[in-house]
């Protein structure tokens, strides 16, 4: 993996993060956020790659969290529910989502399923 590609895997990686900070198990500063920029604007390939390695753990947790997630809000959406409060959770959790191609179509499809479960076109 080149240079260019492992800083822009980082950049997603940092987006995803961002946009899910409250669902991390191991806790993310800003300071933390700003290290990861200053190391991009750099070329430092094992430094990067590092960084890339220890991101994928924080990276890893979220998908997990959100995974875990979607599988309550599906059994809810089953059954008697307040449909209005799932629709609100997963257009959130789809909105966070957008930088994670790796899990992407999965999380799409989970979702599309409680909407379907709720009704979501009725609401």
């Amino acid at each position: 993996m080149g240079i260019d590609e492992l800083k822009s895997i980082i950049k997603n990686d940092l987006l995803f993060i961002l946009d899910n900070r409250e669902r991390t198990v191991i806790s993310v500063s800003d300071n933390d956020i700003n290290n990861v920029y200053s190391l991009l604007l750099g070329n430092d390939y094992d430094t990067l790659l590092q960084c890339h390695n220890e991101m994928d753990d924080i990276v890893n947790g979220i998908v997990i969290n959100i995974d875990n997630r979607l599988k309550v809000l599906f059994d809810l959406s089953l059954g008697e529910c307040d449909r209005a409060d799932i629709l609100n959770e997963i257009i959130s959790i789809s909105n966070s989502i957008r930088y994670n191609s790796d899990n992407k179509a999965y999380f799409m499809g989970v979702i599309k399923k409680i909407y379907d479960n709720i009704r979501g076109d009725e609401l």
